[in-house]
């Protein structure tokens, strides 16, 4: 009976940690976003409206999901708050990436993301059977060095860079 219920709570818990992770990627390109585009171009209003309207959805569907959902509620809540607000952020930030940031470059990086995504899926089924926290290790592991070779494979500028200041080190 404990043992069944245990289980339950550890598969919530695997489920509230993947949805972390699509959480952190919204919530850092947000904070980009607004920190570093939206504040310095004098759009405080239009990063506040995004706020906002991310805070509403988050209480609203944290009062309809937890009640039946419990945690897994409360991470697809933040999780659908935090892209609203990424979603409106970009709206309003929108003419100032495409004229200052390289397309190709945020394509190798998005594209490098969903490769690494897309190769945890499968390893997922040789996992279940081991301790959570040994799990999430792994997992984050494999992803960061599928992430890191599919960067260097694909001659990403940032981690041309890596390689050529850690050359210099060594001489």
């Amino acid at each position: 009976m404990f043992k069944s219920a245990k289980k339950k709570v550890m598969s919530y818990i695997i489920t509230v940690v993947a949805y972390t992770g699509i959480y952190i990627f919204f919530s850092g390109f947000s904070n980009i976003l607004g920190n570093q585009i939206l504040i310095p171009q004098g759009k405080d209003s239009c990063f506040m409206r995004a706020v906002v309207a991310g805070a509403v959805l988050d209480l609203v569907l944290n009062a309809v999901l937890m009640p039946k959902y419990g945690c897994v509620g409360a991470a697809v809540a933040t999780f659908s708050a935090e892209a609203i607000q990424m979603s409106i952020q970009l709206h309003y930030g929108w003419k100032e990436i495409v004229e200052n940031i390289d397309g190709k470059s945020i394509g190798k990086v998005v594209a490098s993301t969903a490769v690494s995504g897309i190769v945890l899926i499968p390893v997922q089924d040789f996992l279940p059977a081991i301790h959570p926290l040994v799990r999430l290790l792994v997992s984050v592991t494999i992803f960061f060095v599928v992430y890191v070779v599919s960067l260097l494979l694909m001659r990403h500028m940032i981690v041309q860079q890596i390689i050529a200041d850690v050359r210099r080190m060594k001489r």
